[in-house]
């Protein structure tokens, strides 16, 4: 199925998943069992909005092509711009965990850590914003 955008939907792909069943004994076993998922492949034009991203930030690439996982093979536009929305939550993340330092926190208690997580981001907003009242 071609989309109206340069995407195709790659049909009759599976996954294999685990999932909980009980014996006769009522014991819990692990068994698997195939799921459908639509695979979307696509080619794109760098817009305007990717100039927010840095060339190291943009997602994944081969040759200005990709390939997403998706439950939803019937809207394509839909997957793809929600592929992008969900990228710069994975940049912002990436960030917070390697500049801000938000996994190394040894707090103990509840105040502790919400001090951690807070005032990194007020010091990065602070900075940002000088950088911008500066430039």
């Amino acid at each position: 199925m071609l989309g109206n955008k340069g995407f195709v939907s790659i049909p009759d792909i599976f996954i294999k998943l685990p999932y909980k069943v009980y014996n006769k004994k009522g014991e819990s076993v692990t068994t698997y069992r195939y799921v459908p998922i639509a695979a979307v492949a696509g080619s794109f034009e760098h817009s305007s909005n990717d100039q927010i991203l840095s060339q190291e930030d943009r997602a994944v690439t081969f040759h200005n092509a990709y390939l997403l996982i998706s439950n939803r093979w019937d809207e394509l536009d839909t997957a793809a711009a929600t592929y992008l929305k969900r990228w710069k939550i994975e940049v912002f993340y990436r960030f917070a965990k390697q500049e801000l330092g938000l996994t190394s926190c040894y707090a103990r208690n509840e105040s502790a850590h919400l001090a951690h997580i807070e005032l990194p981001f007020l010091a990065q907003t602070l900075l940002c914003y000088a950088g911008w009242v500066l430039n």
